[in-house]
């Protein structure tokens, strides 16, 4: 292919309700003990949670877990949060539209990995990048407000319970973090036609490199035709598959995949109207259509 993949590879680094959360050792405790205090606390957690609900809480339980030590003995651990779960579900709730703005933007294209962690590379249209930033950035805000509430929540009712016990919550401070965003411009035009007159060698490594990421976003924007393919020849809401067509176009066309957008998703988009042009069955003339981008 002739085409120049242009944008930005993109991840993103969500915190989760883990910043909120303690874990103590309880095994000084018996086991009829241990129960017991696991007990005041589910109760005073469902005191917390009443207070601050919006709506009727279901109630929490606590990960009460035994860790074994030795054949005969284990360790009694308690991990549970002190605040209330609507500030945890609210954190739980911006790590989800966080990833849900990172797919509808994007298109994931390979993960990287190192040692035994894995993380998804997106794929982000040059267009797409100033509003994808002020999307995350409105995250932040609600996770700075969430911040402001922790730093003024009073658990001491939780702390009292503890004591009575000997245990208390180890001295930390429940930070979290802001929504981290990597960007990392793709902008392999000007390497190549830089180092076509210094380097042959590194030049063709380039455009190597580059065809393998044009296929990796070709094959995830296939992924991400699939279901909507099979919708299509199910004959359903046939403006919903207009809507998600066209945001699929856009994303191919801001990363510089012309070859795509007129050949595989305006074609699409235009049998919504002539199911006949086609020729064949949509999932048919996607995949053959594809398949000849790489002839």
């Amino acid at each position: 292919m002739s085409e120049m993949l242009r944008g930005f590879l993109v991840s993103i680094h969500c915190p989760s309700e883990e910043y909120l959360t303690v874990t103590i050792n309880c095994s000084s405790l018996s086991p009829s003990t241990y129960m017991q205090l696991v007990n005041q606390l589910q109760d005073a957690l469902s005191d917390i949670d009443t207070m601050y609900a919006e709506k009727e809480p279901k109630g929490r339980s606590l990960k009460a877990r035994y860790r074994r030590i030795t054949a005969n003995e284990r360790q009694r651990m308690l991990k549970f949060s002190p605040f209330p779960s609507r500030i945890l579900n609210k954190l739980k709730y911006i790590r989800a539209k966080a990833y849900y703005i990172l797919n509808s933007c994007c298109i994931s294209i390979t993960s990287i990995e190192s040692g035994f962690y894995r993380e998804k590379a997106y794929a982000l249209p040059e267009s797409f990048a100033d509003e994808f930033i002020t999307k995350m950035n409105t995250l932040n805000n609600e996770i700075n407000e969430i911040r402001e509430f922790i730093r003024s929540f009073d658990y001491s009712s939780i702390e009292l319970i503890l004591s009575r016990y000997d245990l208390s919550i180890p001295k930390r401070e429940f930070g979290i973090p802001d929504i981290r965003v990597d960007l990392i411009p793709i902008s392999f035009a000007m390497a190549i036609e830089e180092w076509a007159s210094k380097s042959e060698k590194v030049k063709q490594l380039l455009v190597r490199k580059q065809e393998e990421l044009i296929k990796s976003v070709i094959d995830g924007i296939k992924e991400r035709l699939e279901p909507i393919v099979k919708t299509i020849e199910g004959e359903r809401n046939m403006k919903k598959i207009r809507e998600r067509l066209e945001e699929i176009n856009s994303i191919a066309d801001g990363l510089g995949l012309k070859s795509i957008s007129k050949s595989v998703i305006i074609p699409l988009i235009e049998s919504l109207e002539n199911p006949e042009k086609l020729g064949m069955k949509p999932s048919e003339f996607v995949s053959s259509r594809i398949a000849s981008l790489f002839k």
